[in-house]
């Protein structure tokens, strides 16, 4: 079992969509010689990424984000942007998800962005119960004139873990 945490605050809602569903590479004598290369999957905002026992949906980038108390970022010529997250519990028990480890934002040239964290996103304190789902959003302090943003989605990015899904955020 996935055992991860959430750090999620109150986010406008926004519609989920159903799972996407993988397709499967078995085998076809009348199939091309070349297949599809192997690595995490592409998902669009709004598509559940399913991540251990978890139903990861991004849900939308916010870019300027600009925080309710007023805070800055920490380098004079950068900004925050905000990932919206939904994330729903499909295991039958109670689990912490830890979104500091499980998603990764990088820019049109693969730098990844640096992730803050401040009054508009405070850790989400405790497990999500078997069914329930919970919004948020997850900020991140980038360069300005970066673009071209997409999120991993995975399990312990941080430590070697593999993306299940990409997301293209523009």
């Amino acid at each position: 079992m996935a055992v991860l945490t959430v750090g999620l605050a109150a986010c406008s809602s926004g519609s989920e969509s159903d799972s996407a569903s993988g397709t499967g590479g078995g085998s076809d004598k009348n199939s091309s010689a070349e297949s599809a290369p192997k690595g995490p999957k592409e998902a669009k905002p709004g598509t559940a990424i399913k991540v251990g026992d978890f139903e990861v949906t991004v849900v939308e980038l916010v870019d300027p984000y600009t925080m309710k108390e007023g805070g800055k970022p920490t380098e004079d010529d950068a900004h925050f942007v905000a990932a919206a997250l939904s994330v729903k519990n499909i295991g039958s028990a109670a689990g912490p998800y830890d979104y500091s480890s499980a998603v990764v934002l990088r820019d049109s040239v693969g730098t990844e962005m640096v992730r803050m964290s401040g009054d508009d996103t405070d850790t989400f304190d405790g497990k999500i119960p078997s069914g329930t789902t919970v919004k948020g959003s997850v900020m991140f302090q980038v360069p300005d004139g970066a673009k071209g943003f997409t999120l991993e989605v995975g399990e312990d990015l941080h430590s070697g873990g593999s993306i299940a899904a990409t997301v293209s955020l523009g």
